[in-house]
């Protein structure tokens, strides 16, 4: 990940005899320039780029701290931002990045989260919004997506009887959008801003049903099912005002053709001149 005029690096090794291992590694480019990041390196999130450079986050679990970390890939600008609450993994948007602090006694408890956002600066680290209790906001899988100024994250409740896609800013929830037809299920891993859009998958609880790719603007009207595929797609990948995703049309595996689509109700559409997902 870009950090500043370096990169911070996130390297994992697997080994029989020493172990598992996850390391951060900062460069400016050169081999002096270099060097290991001084983080545990197995409680580290994966760095996503800020302002001038890359922010991670270090948890202690002997005291259940969690340190907000940056780096630019040099020595002297690595160092700590500021102790912050426990936090999942961070979201940044190039400049700013945001993360949840969860709160629950016990699982029987309601789940309340708090949003954390910072540009990188102790002073720019800070809660949005009033910490927040709805019910569909308790399960979160697809994780966070910035847009336009407000967070969004694709959540359901303990029966999994719809998704719902939420927006939040200052004034906590925004807007909560829902399908006009709601299918038991939850939202996949990751959630992606693309081509001005939000994009993310949802899956049925039950084998068989399909999987949708969907595309929101922020509003209920700019919220489509893009399509449904038989499997699992790839992330959007966006150039211009489209994005570029590959996924499987009838569950075979033996094509994955390359789709493109502008996030409307139009459907996808593939570049090669092959049918469309589930088309006759």
């Amino acid at each position: 990940d870009a950090a500043g005029d370096g990169a911070v690096v996130d390297t994992t090794t697997y080994s029989d005899a020493t172990g598992d291992k996850k390391v951060l590694w900062a460069t400016g480019g050169t081999r002096a320039g270099t060097f290991r990041l001084p983080v545990s390196i197995y409680s580290t999130s994966r760095p996503v780029p800020v302002a001038r450079g890359a922010l991670f986050t270090e948890s202690s679990f002997a005291s259940r701290e969690t340190m907000l970390w940056k780096s630019d890939g040099t020595t002297a600008g690595t160092g700590t931002v500021a102790e912050v609450p426990g936090s999942g993994d961070l979201t940044s948007d190039g400049k700013t990045a945001c993360f949840f602090e969860t709160r629950h006694a016990s699982w029987r408890d309601p789940v309340e989260r708090q949003l954390w956002c910072s540009d990188g600066t102790f002073k720019g680290t800070r809660t949005v919004g009033p910490v927040l209790s709805a019910p569909r906001l308790r399960n979160i899988y697809g994780g966070m997506a910035l847009l336009a100024g407000r967070a969004y994250v694709c959540g359901t409740d303990d029966s999994f009887s719809g998704w719902s896609l939420f927006a939040l800013g200052e004034r906590g929830i925004t807007a909560e959008i829902r399908p006009e037809a709601p299918r038991m299920g939850r939202c996949q891993y990751p959630i992606r801003t693309a081509a001005g859009r939000v994009w993310f998958y949802t899956a049925p609880i039950w084998s068989g049903e399909p999987t949708s790719l969907w595309a929101s603007d922020g509003t209920p009207a700019g919220t489509v099912r893009v399509t449904e595929l038989a499997g699992q797609g790839s992330d959007p990948i966006p150039l211009g005002d489209v994005v570029f995703f590959v996924a499987t049309p009838d569950g075979s595996g033996r094509r994955r053709p390359i789709w493109r689509s502008d996030g409307t109700g139009a459907g996808p559409v593939t570049p090669f001149g092959l049918p469309p997902p589930n088309s006759a």
